[in-house]
């Protein structure tokens, strides 16, 4: 009888972290361009889960260790937010505490309308609204039947202003003149880290209304390989993704946005 309990307390100490490892090495792996037509397959089918069930796993572990139910439930609590957020802990906290300066300047109002042109400033990096999000996001590509990677726009501050001004209606057109109103964005880096975003309304006369932000956090543009994973840095997007990807951390972060 005190074998049998030693084997259930040993699974119960060993059994979350051990399954917890073993979800991620899957979602790496399926992530790999190694694991080829499978990989993806799995991908699809339930690796896009493991993020978001790693957490819940440490966290039920780290909870069924302690005595009484209200114990359970606050440190279950008090784990899942600090297992999903991990290494990004500080950017959420930097998130939700941030004050950001903003100045508005309007010369002249525009009708609004759906599809803006948007001219971007070449950069090497890029805005980031939600800095606590993984910095790329996995897509299905149908031109190679693949999984790619792009730059996340749930993180990055050119999707904020997308989902500001409606859905897909901003349309990526970097030189196409006589067309207005169009809306153009740059970034200036900061001393210090950190950049300043300004967004522009152009119309027929010029600057119809400006936009300044400051002290917008700021990362390199991932390598995120095209269509397909072989020319990307994939562990490292794939680990960003596994320890940030999930429910719980995208809720936190709507939820903090400073």
């Amino acid at each position: 009888m005190t074998g049998a309990r030693t084997h259930k307390a040993k699974s119960l100490l060993l059994g979350p972290p051990l399954a917890a490892a073993f979800l991620a090495a899957v979602y790496v792996y399926s992530l790999h361009p190694a694991s080829g037509a499978a990989g993806g397959l799995l991908f699809l089918l339930v690796g896009w889960a493991i993020p978001s069930v790693i957490p819940v796993l440490l966290a039920l572990w780290v909870a069924a260790l302690c005595r009484g139910m209200a114990v359970r439930v606050t440190v279950f609590a008090l784990f899942l937010v600090l297992a999903s957020a991990n290494t990004n802990l500080p950017a959420l906290v930097g998130q939700a505490t941030s004050a950001p300066e903003t100045e508005w300047r309007v010369e002249r109002p525009i009708e609004r309308r759906e599809g803006y042109d948007f001219r971007v400033s070449n950069a090497i990096e890029e805005a980031l609204a939600r800095p606590a999000l993984p910095k790329v996001s996995w897509h299905g590509s149908t031109r190679c039947m693949c999984l790619s990677l792009k730059v996340s726009a749930a993180a990055s501050y050119r999707g904020a202003l997308n989902e500001f001004f409606g859905e897909n209606n901003l349309m990526f057109a970097p030189d196409q003149p006589n067309r207005w109103p169009f809306l153009s964005y740059e970034l200036a880096p900061e001393d210090g880290g950190g950049a300043t975003v300004t967004v522009r309304v152009h119309d027929k006369e010029g600057v119809a209304a400006t936009f300044h932000q400051r002290g917008v956090p700021l990362a390199l543009i991932p390598d995120t390989g095209g269509d397909g994973l072989a020319g990307a840095d994939t562990v490292a997007h794939a680990v960003d993704l596994l320890l940030h990807d999930s429910v719980w951390m995208d809720l936190m972060s709507s939820w903090m946005t400073g």
